[in-house]
């Protein structure tokens, strides 16, 4: 291949060590990243991720269980007896910027900037935004009212991170969805939480929890990371097929998606966790449903480890046939994991036991209704064991016909309320990063400065980085998924004002 980079840089040849000058080595070791990690990075770059291949669609009574709260009653008095065992995991780093596309003052789109206008007062900001206006709104032009709203001259929504957007507002009600899911899992008696936050923006949340804090009248265990350095991974410039570099010279890092924060949830020192999204939570009016099915999520789980533990104690005690049997039907109804059949003895076992003993997430999955994200789906791993995993559209191979016909048929997304187990049954912590499956990393194209680049991402949170895990899936109504992609979002009725 040619090296049109500067001499400063190496062009990387099969014959070669390592494709990184001195100066990018120094750079990898600066941020912890192993050296054989940014190679293997660079040559899946260059390879590209491979896809998925999907067996069929999870449906209900196909790897998708229909309940109800009023029908297992039991499974919540299980959540509410462990309880004080659940933290509440949400990643919480996103900006609030993308909600505004064709809003910016230098890229305005006329239908938005008219939809804004006419809906002024129906969002939660309205009445902030007057105040802070030296003459009244309708009296600005275009250009004003959106400086007003996004820049710092203003309200400045831009650059606040979206779990500190005034969310929800009423007589007497002014909540950001940070305050949202502190005031919900308080209603549950959830203590503990944990945000994954941008370093730009922890000082903003150190100020709105003290704030909350008062409302709730009590003072809930609040932990914040922010997604680790090493975790960043290298981009490939297309011109020149080198790792990218910025004019500088200097090797360029670039976050790697939400697969990042796996070394945020393994570190939170949580033992169950419930995860959601932060913009997906309801004013406190609507959050019965939230709370019913919550529980149920985490009565489930708390059913779901006890059984396993209880399998995993009898196979360390000589098991018989009969017993081994049992335990085998098991794992296949409960996760879809089959033995091999051609083993027997100890060899069972040992595979029961690989197969029972480790993380377990119980993943809430809504009827497809246009929102996008992934869904559920059975899938084949590379020794042929089949298991129900979340899978991404851009997983799958676009070019062949039977995969998007599957694709196509599916009957459910995933809205991201999972609850999870992080601990085997000696509470020692499970390590999270060994159960990834490090081929659905994805590889997409970006651009830098007019260049055409490939970035990576890490495997998903909840596709490939929880791969390993023993999942099930529930059905949740609509009611329990609201999310705020836009700032349009805020005016759909589970978000206006009362």
């Amino acid at each position: 291949m040619s090296c049109i980079m500067s001499t400063a840089r190496s062009c990387w040849s099969e014959t070669m060590t390592t494709p990184f000058t001195e100066q990018d080595l120094a750079a990898i070791e600066q941020r912890e990243i192993p050296v054989a990690e940014a190679v293997r990075q660079f040559e899946l770059l260059k390879s590209g991720a491979s896809f998925i291949r999907l067996e069929r669609p999870c449906t209900p009574g196909d790897g998708i269980l229909r309940l109800t709260p009023e029908e297992n009653t039991d499974l919540l008095v299980a959540f509410d007896e462990a309880v004080s065992r659940f933290t509440r995991f949400v990643p919480a780093s996103g900006a609030a910027s993308r909600m505004f596309a064709g809003l910016f003052p230098d890229n305005l789109d006329s239908d938005r900037i008219n939809q804004l206008r006419h809906n002024l007062e129906s969002f939660p900001f309205y009445p902030v935004l007057c105040r802070v206006a030296e003459k009244p709104l309708f009296e600005l032009d275009d250009e004003q009212l959106v400086t007003l709203l996004l820049t710092e001259s203003g309200l400045g929504l831009a650059g606040k991170p979206k779990g500190l957007l005034p969310l929800h507002r009423g007589e007497g009600y002014n909540r950001t969805a940070f305050a949202e899911h502190l005031h919900e899992g308080g209603a549950l008696n959830i203590n503990r939480f944990h945000f994954t936050v941008s370093p730009e923006h922890r000082a903003m949340f150190d100020q709105q929890l003290q704030q909350v804090t008062g409302e709730l009248g009590k003072s809930p265990e609040v932990g914040f990371s922010i997604q680790h350095p090493q975790t960043d991974t290298i981009a490939l410039d297309l011109e020149s097929g080198l790792p990218l570099h910025d004019e500088a010279g200097n090797l360029v890092f670039r976050p790697a998606g939400h697969g990042a924060l796996l070394t945020n949830l393994e570190q939170c020192d949580g033992d169950l966790v419930l995860i959601r999204n932060i913009d997906n939570v309801a004013p406190e009016h609507l959050q019965s449903p939230y709370r019913d099915w919550t529980r149920l999520l985490g009565g489930l789980l708390v059913d779901t480890q006890k059984q396993v533990f209880h399998w995993l104690e009898l196979l360390d005690q000589a098991p018989g046939a009969e017993e081994l049997a049992a335990a085998a039907t098991f794992t296949e109804q409960t996760f879809g994991r089959r033995v091999d059949e051609n083993v027997l003895g100890e060899q069972l076992i040992d595979q029961l036991r690989h197969l029972l003993d480790r993380p377990i997430r119980i993943c809430g999955m809504v009827p497809v209704s246009g929102h996008p994200g992934g869904g559920p789906f059975w899938t084949g791993d590379a020794v042929g064991q089949v298991s129900p995993q979340i899978i991404e559209g851009v997983q799958i191979d676009p070019d062949d016909e039977q995969q998007q016909e599957l694709l196509a048929a599916s009957t459910h997304f995933n809205p991201v309320n999972i609850a999870c187990s992080l601990r085997d049954r000696h509470g020692k912590p499970y390590r999270l990063q060994e159960m990834v499956d490090e081929k659905t990393s994805l590889v997409t194209g970006k651009s830098l400065g007019g260049r055409d680049l490939l970035a990576l991402e890490r495997p998903g949170l909840w596709n490939g980085s929880m791969s390993g895990w023993n999942t099930i899936f529930i059905e949740l109504p609509d009611a329990t998924f609201n999310p705020v992609k836009t700032v349009f979002d805020l005016l759909q009725p589970s978000h206006r004002p009362l």
